[in-house]
């Protein structure tokens, strides 16, 4: 079994953000306990994570660091040793990072009557954890963190895969519904978030080559197509 810990980033309305993420963190369920151990020594070595909250929002010092090292010299020093923590728990537990984002200008252009963007990326992001679990020949289970956002974005994955299931096109290898689980009881929830304020945070910054490794382990795909 995979656990999917989903987290999305920018505004899904039509203002505010120029695209709108979700992100999927995939890790085995064998390997969860020991993950979770690393990420909670990681924060402790490091003074507390950005994601160590409630919401497991992400702040912006480390992912803005990630992208572009646009912090002091002392900050950016941390940063890079968080990075490499981070990218070593990526590697060595097998970690699948996948990310739908939506372009909301090109987007709302094409479509006379566009769908919500929430919604095409839940039904882009579901699609592609799909893949991923047929090729693995495994099943997988979806999971956000509490809050406003992530139930909103639970009820569009709930309602898409209802329509597949409806038109005999279920997705076979996710079980049920998405689940919920509190931000501040997983680490991995608020590792999601991070992965998915990073993406939007390179986007916006125009898509240049990532800076470190860890980019290489991010496969993103970008919609419209």
């Amino acid at each position: 079994m995979r656990l999917i810990y989903i987290s999305s980033a920018g505004n899904s309305h039509n203002k505010g953000s120029s695209a709108y993420v979700l992100a999927s963190a995939v890790v085995r369920d064998i390997n969860i306990q020991q993950v979770t151990w690393n990420i909670r020594t990681l924060m402790g070595e490091s003074g507390g994570l950005p994601w160590d909250n409630e919401s497991g929002k992400t702040g912006a010092v480390l992912s803005g660091a990630l992208l572009a090292g646009n912090c002091d010299a002392g900050q950016c020093a941390a940063n890079s040793r968080l990075i490499g923590g981070i990218t070593k728990i990526i590697k060595s537990f097998d970690i699948r990072i996948f990310a739908a984002v939506i372009r909301k200008n090109e987007h709302y252009r094409k479509y006379l009557i566009p769908e919500p963007v929430d919604m095409i990326a839940a039904e882009k992001l579901a699609l592609r954890c799909e893949e991923y679990l047929g090729r693995a020949r495994d099943q997988g289970m979806l999971i956000l963190g509490a809050g406003e956002e992530n139930a909103r974005v639970s009820k569009c994955f709930s309602e898409w895969l209802l329509k597949r299931w409806m038109g005999y096109q279920g997705l076979p290898n996710i079980v049920e519904n998405p689940v919920s689980i509190s931000g501040a009881a997983s680490a991995m929830t608020g590792f999601s978030a991070f992965c998915a304020d990073a993406v939007l945070k390179r986007y916006e910054q125009g898509w240049d080559e990532g800076r470190g490794k860890i980019w290489s382990h991010f496969k993103v795909r970008m919609y419209p197509e």
